[in-house]
């Protein structure tokens, strides 16, 4: 019976998805945000506004009966809520690792190899089900657009499956958008490019403006002006290291910037979907005000598409920040005390004082190092590639010897 259970490479990959993530989501609680489903499932469940209570909701609110129907389940079947909140997500993660098995070789990677090396990367485990977080949902949905119909004109000739893919991934949590221009890529027309650009747009707006007739124009408002926790990663960490730092408004400006020139290179240089999607994400990790631990996801599945040998550097040097973060953080001599159901007394006290900004500062810095430099091979690759692509079309190559006959 169990040769017959693991018989086929499908059979395995999804045994192995399921186990490393199924086992951990049981026996560990998780992060704070976990408490949070709880509160907000609950609060759902009793008619209330879940925007009133003290866990603040940041993005669009589809999210929300997820919670709520993860507190029937547990309470139906007297399952533990961290257990029963996390495999929605732990579910989402491992389709996740079914799509790169069946679009890899579209793009020259190993299918079974890529499917493998995410269903056992230790950042996703981490994520769904250590962290608790729900970061895969809005991810299927953006690797959906971004792999499966962005660069598959026939699959989807008007661009709605990937606009609504990509809007879907959005009404969960706002940055998906951010891949949007590497979809927009010049090879196809300028109808199929309105379409996706409008479909995504369109139903983040509706998601985004869903809670205000029940929990006012505030709640809009937080999920719109969400940008992370700032000092913590990248440029703004550097003020508790430097005596002289940007600010977090010129950081915010510097990172809108970014974003913006990295939109227009993706463009000029007509890189291919899942390269543009890399570079884009990079930028934010380069030039973001703020980035969380469960935000290292989002680029594990497409770099592992459009640069596999730096997706398992970055794989190595994100898992050894998320294991010393897991061991020790806050600081306050008590291992794991972050994701415990009960933490020490000392917790609160220890979370966020001078220690534990410091020393997370210093534990994220080398992965954000890493990011920038993988940053400035990505463009470098890319202003290469159009380059040569410039080089050898004949509207535009130079006639070198013309030129030197004229030069005086």
């Amino acid at each position: 019976m169990l040769n017959a259970l693991v018989r086929t490479p499908e059979r395995r990959l999804l045994i192995a998805a399921l186990l490393v993530r199924l086992v951990p989501a049981a026996l560990i609680f998780g992060a704070d945000d976990v408490e949070a489903w709880h509160q907000w499932g609950r609060t759902l469940l009793a008619g209330l506004n879940p925007y009133a209570s003290k866990f603040p909701i940041a993005w669009p609110p589809l999210w929300l009966p997820v919670t709520a129907m993860a507190v029937s389940v547990s309470d139906a079947f007297h399952l533990p809520f961290h257990f029963v909140a996390k495999v929605p997500s732990i579910l989402a993660d491992v389709i996740i690792a079914f799509l790169l098995y069946a679009v890899a070789e579209r793009f020259g990677r190993s299918a079974q190899r890529t499917a493998l090396a995410y269903a056992l990367n230790p950042v996703s485990i981490y994520t769904t089900g250590v962290h608790g977080n729900f970061d895969s949902f809005p991810l299927l949905c953006a690797m959906v657009a971004a792999l499966l119909y962005a660069p598959d004109a026939e699959a989807d000739p008007r661009g709605v499956r990937a606009g609504g893919w990509l809007g879907a991934g959005a009404a969960f949590k706002t940055w998906p958008l951010l891949i949007l221009p590497a979809m927009l890529t010049p090879s196809q027309s300028t109808r199929r490019r309105i379409v996706i650009t409008v479909t995504a747009v369109s139903l983040w707006v509706i998601a985004l403006l869903l809670p205000w007739p029940f929990a006012g124009r505030s709640a809009v408002t937080a999920a719109f002006g969400y940008r992370g926790m700032a000092g913590w990663w990248g440029l703004t960490s550097l003020r508790s290291l430097l005596a002289i730092a940007p600010s977090d408004r010129t950081v915010t400006w510097i990172f809108y910037a970014a974003m913006a020139l990295a939109a227009v290179a993706v463009w000029r240089s007509r890189a291919p979907v899942p390269t543009g999607v890399l570079f884009l994400l990079l930028t934010f990790y380069a030039t973001s005000p703020g980035c969380a631990p469960q935000n290292f996801i989002w680029i594990v599945p497409v770099a592992l598409i459009a640069d596999p040998r730096r997706a398992g550097a970055f794989t190595i040097l994100a898992t050894a920040t998320l294991t010393f973060e897991l061991l020790f953080r806050p600081y306050g001599g008590f291992l794991f005390d972050t994701v415990r159901m009960l933490p020490h007394a000392g917790y609160a006290r220890a979370l966020n004082d001078p220690l534990d900004h410091t020393a997370t500062v210093v534990g994220r810095l080398p992965l954000w190092v890493f990011c920038c430099w993988w940053w400035g091979t990505t463009l470098r690759g890319m202003v290469g590639k159009w380059r040569r692509e410039w080089d050898s079309n004949p509207r535009y190559a130079v006639n070198v010897h013309t030129l030197s006959k004229r030069a005086p």
